[in-house]
């Protein structure tokens, strides 16, 4: 599914779109922004993290403005930005390393 600013259904994302639609098909309620999902879970270590965490990044600013799913192996799947597509990146890359800000579990 493409990337689409503001959106969070089959016919495309935004970061956190795509994790509010994820979770929201697990009975989870997030709201519309990586700022404010970061600021509705518990912080983990990055040793602690399980797959299905999300992972929060500052991309631009000094607010967290990006957010993806962890799925292991340092590995995390997110909506990454116009002309692409949610896809599988991982935490090793130097850009994803350099504006990782940490992890999150999620409260009900």
């Amino acid at each position: 599914v493409s990337y689409r600013y503001g959106q969070s259904n089959e016919n495309g994302f935004d970061c956190s779109g795509f994790v509010k639609y994820v979770y929201g098909n697990f009975g989870y309620e997030l709201p519309h922004s990586s700022y404010e999902q970061y600021h509705k879970t518990q912080h983990l270590d990055k040793q602690k993290a399980q797959p299905g965490d999300l992972v929060f990044f500052i991309t631009y600013g000094h607010h967290i403005s990006h957010v993806g799913i962890y799925i292991g192996d340092n590995t995390f799947i997110h909506s990454p930005s116009r002309g692409r597509s949610v896809c599988i990146d991982s935490l090793d890359s130097d850009y994803y390393r350099r504006h990782l800000v940490g992890f999150g579990s999620v409260l009900k």
